[in-house]
């Protein structure tokens, strides 16, 4: 997986938007402290975009392309494990704290 870099706070915040989850992300990223693992703002804040999934699929299925660097096509092909792998992938990602934290300071 490659690094996050600032357009990806973008595509992060049209997903927050289209899967109507605003308000849970503004509360999950106002939870975060220095002895919040990324690991555990990753698990939240993917939790709180499964819910409404379905409302940005594509925008969902194009970042996780971007960020394997691998054509749309390919994530949609993968199988539940493999998908389940890349989502606990970025869960784990070294900079998704401060990432996170650039988004909510978009979303103020």
């Amino acid at each position: 997986m490659r690094d996050l870099k600032f357009t990806d706070v973008f595509a992060v915040v049209r997903i927050i938007k289209k899967a109507g989850i605003s308000e849970q992300a503004r509360s999950i990223f106002a939870g975060i402290n220095k002895d919040t693992t990324e690991k555990e703002i990753g698990a939240k804040f993917l939790f709180s975009c499964i819910e409404n999934l379905g409302e940005a699929q594509a925008e969902i299925t194009e970042f996780l392309a971007s960020l394997k660097e691998v054509q749309v096509s390919e994530i949609e092909k993968l199988k539940l494990e493999d998908t389940m792998e890349l989502m606990t992938e970025f869960m784990n990602h070294k900079g998704l704290k401060s990432f996170l934290s650039s988004v909510s300071h978009l979303m103020k």
